[in-house]
């Protein structure tokens, strides 16, 4: 039984990391251009997502658009993985037993589990997360994720890898908690309710919790 849910984190692991990794370089130019957004209105300048787009391409083309993907690869890649990994350590610790000896993860429990695994994982990944956004904006020297880490490192301490950490943690966590309570909220119901394929059903999930959690959480992203 322990080796069946051993293997079962594992493959939870690097499952979450590969699928990460993939989706974190495809939408790479969508993150770039939300940085950048977000810098700009920091500024006081208010920009579309159109306009910025223009922007970054005059300024250094098409190629601008991915700026920051090694880190961010990196970043989803072990952040992904190490989230999946504490989140199936810590459901069965926190799921209810049922008379049929069964576990069933309430909302509040479903909550706590995504929270809690996400904030562990933003912690360790903080130091990539800052050199993927200076990486984003151009403001970081070095054309590797680890030539950033040292640059950053020589100009402003190890302490300069965990800047904006609170802020970080305060957008992960909670955005994993409403995100993971969401899903199975809604792929239960729909379980209960449609005849869907699963494939319908997890992907119906995925997009409205996502898009549910990332709303209630953006002002501590910005």
């Amino acid at each position: 039984m322990a080796q069946r849910t051993e293997k079962s984190r594992l493959v939870s692991a690097m499952s979450g990391s590969l699928s990460g990794a993939c989706v974190s370089a495809i939408v790479q130019p969508l993150d770039v251009v939300r940085t950048r957004m977000q810098v700009d209105v920091n500024r006081g300048v208010h920009v579309s997502a159109w306009g910025t787009l223009r922007t970054i391409t005059q300024e250094s083309h098409w190629t601008g658009l991915w700026r920051g993907t090694q880190p961010t690869v990196i970043r989803l890649g072990l952040g992904a993985g190490l989230h999946f990994f504490l989140l199936e350590t810590i459901k069965p610790l926190v799921s209810q037993r049922q008379p049929d000896g069964s576990l069933k993860l309430g909302a509040l429990q479903a909550a706590f589990a995504g929270g809690c695994s996400r904030a562990i994982a933003a912690v360790v990944s903080c130091p990539i997360t800052v050199v993927k956004t200076r990486m984003e904006f151009g403001s970081v020297q070095g054309s590797s994720t680890l030539g950033a880490l040292r640059a950053i490192t020589r100009a402003e301490g190890v302490r300069g890898l965990f800047g904006g950490l609170g802020p970080t943690v305060l957008s992960n966590a909670p955005f994993a908690g409403l995100y993971y309570m969401f899903y199975t909220r809604l792929q239960s119901r729909l379980n209960e309710r449609t005849a869907w394929r699963p494939m319908a059903v997890n992907l119906l999930s995925g997009t409205v919790a996502a898009v549910s959690a990332t709303l209630l959480t953006q002002p501590f992203d910005v």
